[in-house]
């Protein structure tokens, strides 16, 4: 690309097309993901800023599959059709601080960055507003944001604040080396303590807000799960998704028949009156998924030191789980060893012959 004195500092973009996603054209996609007219989107593909698993894209109409990783080479005053809005921002606590990277705790009901009808009040405007070394770090919308978690989710998150950190950590989230663990409220228990659930996720054709199990179509996804407590209403079990889908571990659970304590997408608006009298009113008042990133692992950046961080389980958890079933999460010590990862995941390989190939290929073993 041949650039202007005025267009020689340049930032690169990945741009994670999901699994999920139906075929479309590069260019289409491209101009709705980062923001950008189509005809921008043209002119960066014809002037070989575009890539594919470092395979120049040159057809504006080139057809997606799902599952690819586009790097996008942009200027730094690329003419993009929104901006972050900063006015509002939500109030965040930020669990560790570096030159490279931050990671927050993230709490329930906050996007992580904007989209349709959620334009403010957003991690991303967060980000922007404190942290504005961040806005040259992938792409403005999404300063050094490399991962996601649901609207109703609430836990940790890592964010790049240097290109450097932001390229280490796409790289380690492509090759699983991210480990995590999340915590998940459940409408009763699973028929093991112990599980590994494996199936192919797509986009339900009937609804395109909601993923579904696909018998055939779809990508493979795998999530690890240990119950931690049997509470005969509901189950707290710790989640370890392998891979990781849009709303993978919510689809999971349902497809095991213990769907989220306040995930009316998957569980349904009426799941609450399935469970004994004394413990439908307090269930019934849940407003969210009762799910929590706690735990998460990867490699710093700048270093060949693997770090883990974790974030406090949130007051709607422990009051549902302490009031009403009189258990805290505070007692299970096992959340808090450094090996539990290792430890999972040698249980699933040892139980489950049928993964070992999965977990080798994807870089968990």
């Amino acid at each position: 690309m041949q650039l202007s004195n005025k267009e020689k500092t340049l930032r690169r973009v990945t741009v994670k097309v999901p699994s999920e996603t139906p075929a479309l054209r590069i260019d289409t996609y491209l101009a709705q993901r980062l923001s950008l007219s189509r005809s921008y989107v043209k002119k960066l593909i014809k002037e070989n800023c575009v890539k594919i698993h470092s395979t120049t894209i040159t057809k504006p109409a080139y057809s997606l599959k799902g599952g690819e990783e586009i790097e996008v080479t942009i200027k730094q005053t690329a003419p993009y059709l929104e901006q972050l809005d900063t006015s509002q921002t939500p109030q965040i606590d930020i669990l560790y601080k570096s030159k490279h990277f931050l990671v927050l705790n993230k709490p329930a009901g906050i996007v992580v960055h904007p989209g349709s009808g959620n334009t403010k009040n957003t991690l991303a405007s967060f980000i922007a507003k404190n942290f504005p070394q961040a806005l040259k770090v992938g792409h403005p919308l999404r300063p050094g944001i490399v991962h996601r978690l649901d609207k109703g989710t609430s836990g940790v998150m890592v964010v790049a604040l240097t290109q450097e950190a932001y390229n280490s950590f796409v790289k380690q989230f492509s090759n699983r080396l991210v480990k995590k663990l999340y915590i998940g409220i459940t409408y009763g228990k699973p028929s093991n303590s112990f599980g590994v659930i494996e199936s192919k996720l797509a986009r339900s054709s009937k609804d395109r807000k909601k993923i579904i199990n696909a018998k055939s179509k779809g990508k493979t996804s795998l999530t690890i799960y240990k119950s931690l407590a049997d509470l005969e209403t509901v189950s707290v079990l710790a989640l370890f998704p392998v891979t990781g889908r849009t709303h993978q571990l919510r689809v999971h659970l349902k497809y095991l028949g213990t769907p989220l304590i306040g995930d009316s997408t998957y569980a349904g608006i009426n799941r609450w009156k399935t469970v004994p009298n004394e413990y439908q009113e307090c269930i019934k008042r849940i407003d969210r998924p009762l799910l929590h990133s706690f735990k998460i692992s990867f490699i710093a950046p700048n270093s060949d030191r693997r770090v883990t961080f974790k974030a406090p389980i949130p007051n709607d958890i422990k009051s549902f789980l302490g009031d009403y079933f009189h258990f805290s999460l505070n007692d299970l010590a096992e959340l808090d060893n450094d090996t539990i990862f290792k430890e999972v995941y040698l249980k699933a390989y040892t139980l489950y012959p049928a993964i070992r190939q999965q977990l080798y290929t994807l870089g968990i073993l």
